[in-house]
């Protein structure tokens, strides 16, 4: 059967436990009692799109995608609304049916109506959302640290750090990640909600959270406690992590690794380019175990998205976007430290690729150069591509931190 045998509608919320019975088996969750009214603190029903099988009446819910607003930072210290699609799923009985294309290229094209400059998601599978013109962004690192043997290369004043409670943490946190944003691109702006998701403890959970804070940063950590032959062998597990100045980064890993009972620190959301290795006296002790993608950026308004930000060095060229949702194109880009001007035009191309290439790049966290070598993108004058490298880099790895 063809996608068209599916019809799509807004959901409801009398949709919700059946939208969270499909994404629980798609995903391997199950949500039990507070989880599925926590939800709703975050997530609209109504702004679902549902496609359904069966005459009206018996009808099932065979797919879904939802979505919510997101305000990311952008290098240069600006911010730009993004529409995020989240929660897509497709029965496991009506897989390779056109339903998850029909889906998402539904929101994508009512998002162009409404004026959105692009779109967001994180993706469960890599390959799957390029061909939606989609790009990855922003990379995250798991790291894991042997107390034992790191060491901090100098003794830092720790003495602006405090083990506090969540009330505190609920009071500082938000200023403290609002300066953050301003810094570092990529990162979303949270809502009340969703610092109850950071801050608060889920009610099936074994250990608490703690936190180590500091006026110019914090540590939102659960420790996992276990032994080795006796011997205490826990794990401080960072959740998140914020510090806005080097001072308060130093000294709150060196409060870290004082713990000493604590015999590895870990994180699955470390960003890239985290100094961390340069303040320790032996660096091979900080471990990366992984390098994934986080937020990817679909552009819709290619006018609107490149003059939100800014660019490293002036440069001008004409990109020649392919896109196979709204239509290939070429754009005339002229950039600086002040945004961008961005204007249709019929001239040759100085560089081609596909839309999925400038979404990839937008937040400043990949090399032009990688994927004109990785053959995903094209183009004749190597000073200009050099030069319009330069201009997209950010000055610090974007991060997106936040799940969604």
């Amino acid at each position: 059967m063809s996608a068209s045998s599916y019809p799509i509608r807004p959901g409801t919320v009398a949709d919700l436990p059946e939208i969270a019975r499909q994404d629980g088996v798609q995903f391997g969750y199950e949500f039990r009692g507070r989880a599925l009214e926590d939800v709703l603190r975050i997530l609209d029903p109504e702004r679902f799109l549902i496609a359904t099988a069966g005459a009206p009446g018996s009808e099932r819910v065979v797919g879904v995608s939802g979505e919510y607003d997101l305000n990311f930072s952008l290098p240069g210290g600006g911010n730009i609304d993004m529409p995020a699609v989240t929660w897509v799923s497709v029965a496991p009985t009506h897989t390779r049916r056109g339903i998850l294309r029909s889906l998402l290229e539904t929101q994508l094209r009512r998002y162009i109506d409404e004026g959105a400059a692009a779109s967001t998601l994180t993706a469960s599978q890599g390959g799957i959302y390029e061909r939606f013109g989609f790009g990855a962004a922003t990379q995250i690192r798991e790291m894991a640290i042997s107390t034992h043997g790191a060491r901090l290369r100098r003794e830092v004043d720790a003495t602006g750090v405090w083990l506090g409670t969540a009330d505190e943490a609920r009071s500082l946190l938000p200023d403290v990640h609002e300066r953050w944003r301003t810094q570092v691109p990529g990162l979303v702006r949270r809502n009340a909600a969703r610092w109850d998701a950071v801050i608060d403890d889920p009610s099936d959970s074994g250990q608490r959270k703690m936190f180590l804070l500091h006026e110019d940063g914090y540590v939102v950590f659960r420790p996992e406690l276990h032994k080795d032959e006796g011997h205490p062998d826990s794990t401080l597990r960072i959740i998140e992590y914020a510090t806005t100045t080097p001072q308060a980064h130093a000294a709150l890993w060196q409060s870290m690794l004082s713990m000493e009972l604590y015999a590895w620190i870990e994180t699955e959301m470390a960003p890239i380019d985290d100094p961390i290795e340069h303040l320790l006296l032996d660096a091979r002790q900080v471990r990366t175990r992984s390098v994934a993608d986080l937020a990817w950026v679909r552009p819709l308004n290619i006018a609107a998205l490149l003059s939100a930000r800014s660019y490293a060095v002036e440069f001008e060229v004409v990109w020649e976007l392919r896109d196979s949702l709204l239509g290939d194109a070429r754009y005339r880009i002229k950039g600086g430290a002040e945004g961008a001007e961005v204007a249709r035009t019929d001239d040759s191309a100085d560089l081609s690729s596909d839309v999925s290439v400038l979404g990839a790049l937008y937040l400043g966290g990949h090399r032009l150069q990688s994927f004109l070598r990785g053959g995903r993108a094209e183009g004749g004058d190597e000073g200009l591509l050099r030069r319009v490298d330069r201009a997209l880099l950010a000055d610090r790895a974007p991060l997106a931190g936040t799940s969604f």
